[in-house]
């Protein structure tokens, strides 16, 4: 029988029947993973109601060093280190409450949160640092789509600027610039003609699900020190449209300090005179 994936592991059942593998191949660890097995089964009164099926997927998958036991401590842990491996789609809804997460849970994940007590009135210091490392996931999630993201949308723009200088008929390759230095204040550096030379072309490249940007203020310092050479590339993701904006026309959607407050990041909503 094929054993199951990991999503289909995470119930009472599963978790119960794998610690009780895990305690007893710490007890007898010379004994074959097979044997042990059959020995639990045989000799583990109400085995008939683990799944020890999903208990060999989750041996081959979870940290064999953890402190596994049937603790509320130790489903806890099962928990989360079954979220932290499977990513299901309903880790986003952590950062808007649990309440957002109980009405996406199956019925055995359901119960899973309920017995380690993460769903409770008054929820322990324990409970609550869980729910912090949890959210500490999904933020971990989203950072690596945004670098995703933004990865996608420079590579889209290094192919356009190929196209563009081959139809200016000008044989230079774009440079990915913040793949080697992040530091420089600009994604690609690529090239232009300006009174019949040659002139470089700097190129801050933003990708977004709908029509807002997110612009920092060291962003912006360096497009304002080379005003005429540099041009923001907007991505429209996923449906890869192109928006070019010269900083001339990015200008007038910066704020302007005032007092003592200075503006840091600015959101940006595109217009449709932008586009």
């Amino acid at each position: 029988m094929t054993p199951p994936s990991l999503d289909r592991c995470f119930s009472m059942a599963a978790f119960l029947a794998f610690v009780e593998l895990r305690q007893f191949l710490s007890r007898h660890p010379s004994l074959p993973f097979s044997e042990a097995l059959d020995s639990v089964k045989r000799l583990k009164t109400g085995a008939s109601g683990l799944d020890f099926h999903a208990a060999v997927t989750l041996s081959s998958e979870l940290d064999q060093d953890l402190p596994w036991d049937s603790t509320k401590k130790g489903l806890r842990l099962f928990v989360y280190e079954w979220v932290r491996l499977v990513q299901p789609n309903w880790l986003r809804r952590v950062p808007n409450g649990r309440e957002y997460v109980r009405t996406a849970l199956t019925t055995d994940e359901a119960q899973c949160f309920r017995e380690a007590g993460l769903f409770e009135h008054s929820p322990d210091d324990d409970a609550i640092a869980w729910w912090d490392k949890i959210a500490a996931l999904i933020r971990g999630a989203v950072d690596a789509e945004k670098m995703e993201r933004a990865r996608l949308a420079e590579r889209l723009s290094l192919q356009h600027e190929k196209q563009r200088l081959a139809s200016l008929g000008i044989e230079r390759e774009p440079k990915w610039m913040s793949l080697e230095d992040n530091n420089l204040g600009y994604d690609i550096l690529s090239f232009d003609v300006s009174d019949g030379l040659v002139v470089s072309r700097l190129i801050e490249v933003k990708s977004t699900l709908s029509d807002t940007i997110i612009l920092t203020r060291g962003e912006w310092n360096n497009a304002v020190s080379a005003p005429t050479r540099t041009v923001f590339h907007v991505w429209r993701l996923p449906v890869q449209s192109l928006i070019e904006i010269p900083v001339a026309a990015m200008a007038s959607h910066i704020p302007q300090d005032s007092g003592n407050g200075v503006w840091r990041d600015v959101a940006v909503t595109l217009s449709a005179a932008d586009c």
